[in-house]
């Protein structure tokens, strides 16, 4: 078995002894000896002996399961993340990425790497929920602070840009493909046992959304992977595992989704979900905050602070170049429904969640993505041709 710790890679430990504020609750006994093992072979001092180290279970996380574990000895909390199912990731190369993000301050701390997972330091701030995507002076801050990430450039080891449109929709081809292998899709999208809509809605989108503005995206951006932290005024982001290159405007349409708090599985009705989709006012505000920090983080390494998102505002954006963003956000957030649709149905085909309900989230996300594809799509195509 392999492991290894960022000082074996000749890097510097970053540790912060901070606080993830979010739900927890204590870990089974099972689960403490599964991260207490782990952490006993990362690192040779006994702070991690069981005696000396509380184990709680982050609640949240929708594919991975995570850990927050802190020392008694020392008082350092790391986060243990143990992978889970989808042998679609490419766990290496995640893991190369995500030392590349945190050495350049955008993600936390990478402390140690295994088999099946990783170890990460400990950020400050609160995930936020779909009532606080809703905050202005947050969602600016979440819209300066992903113009950052959009100016972000891993390495062409880790990461070729030249691939990076091809990977995309490769991803999208191959969770259909899953899908289909593991018998999972719901019975009304199966036409003589085949996805055919499904097929149909893939070849659409592939051939009507533009393909230009390629830059590097999180792609998974939902409350429960920003870190707001109120007393600092800062907003980080965590979870890179579905990080890529794509169009700037998928990672602003997925985002839109996640104000409406499906992924919270509220139960609620579709038409109640879609009523918390930002409001057009609410679009053009935060489509205005991204492109205006785009130039500001270009010329400057500064942090996502209230003094740099105050000099982001105050520059000017053309309301032509914002609504062309507005529209092409709403058309990828199609593509977004239709992504994590087809994942939620290969998620159900594993041993079944008690705290979520994955075939009820990709019906709802598909209902949602037809009851707006021609008039999203429309739009695109108006302001593009």
């Amino acid at each position: 078995m392999v492991l290894q710790t960022l000082e074996d890679a000749g890097g510097e430990v970053e540790r912060r002894d901070v606080e993830l504020a979010t739900q927890a609750a204590r870990a089974t006994e099972a689960e403490e000896r599964e991260v207490l093992l782990v952490l006993g072979q990362l690192f040779s001092d006994n702070a991690w002996a069981p005696s000396y180290c509380t184990v709680e279970r982050v609640q949240g996380g929708v594919t991975n399961r995570m850990y927050r574990c802190t020392s008694t000895v020392t008082g350092t909390a790391v986060l243990v993340r143990i992978f889970g199912s989808g042998d679609f990731f490419n766990r290496r190369r995640e893991n190369s990425l995500y030392a590349e993000l945190a050495a350049a301050g955008l993600g936390p701390p990478l402390l140690g790497i295994f088999p099946r997972g990783r170890v990460e330091g400990v950020l400050t701030g609160k995930p936020l929920d779909y009532r606080t995507l809703h905050d202005k002076q947050v969602y600016s801050q979440v819209a300066s602070a992903l113009a950052r990430l959009h100016c972000f450039r891993p390495s062409e080891q880790t990461l070729p840009r030249a691939q990076a449109i091809a990977l995309q929709w490769e991803f999208c081809e191959r969770l259909l493909r899953k899908a289909e292998e593991r018998h999972c899709l719901p019975v009304e999208e199966l036409c003589n046992g085949k996805p055919t809509r499904l097929q149909n809605e893939f070849k659409e989108l592939r051939h009507r959304l533009p393909a230009d503005d390629i830059v590097f995206c999180h792609n998974d951006l939902l409350g429960a992977n920003i870190l707001y932290d109120p007393t600092e005024q800062m907003i980080r982001f965590v979870d890179f595992e579905y990080a890529g290159y794509a169009p700037r405007a998928y990672d602003l349409g997925n985002h839109f989704n996640e104000w409406m708090g499906l992924t919270e599985n509220c139960g609620l009705k579709p038409l109640d979900s879609f009523a918390r989709y930002p409001t057009e006012a609410e679009q053009h505000r935060f489509a205005e905050a991204y492109l205006a920090s785009l130039s500001a983080f270009s010329q400057s390494d500064d942090a996502i602070d209230t003094a740099t998102s105050s000099r982001c505002r105050s520059a000017s954006v053309s309301t032509l170049e914002r609504d062309r963003l507005v529209a092409e956000a709403n058309a990828f957030s199609l593509l977004s429904h239709w992504i994590w649709s087809v994942w939620a149905f290969i998620m159900a085909a594993d041993p079944p969640s008690e705290t979520f309900d994955y075939v009820h989230f990709g019906r709802e996300r598909l209902l949602l993505m037809r009851m707006h594809w021609s008039e999203r799509l429309g739009a695109v195509d108006h302001l593009l041709h």
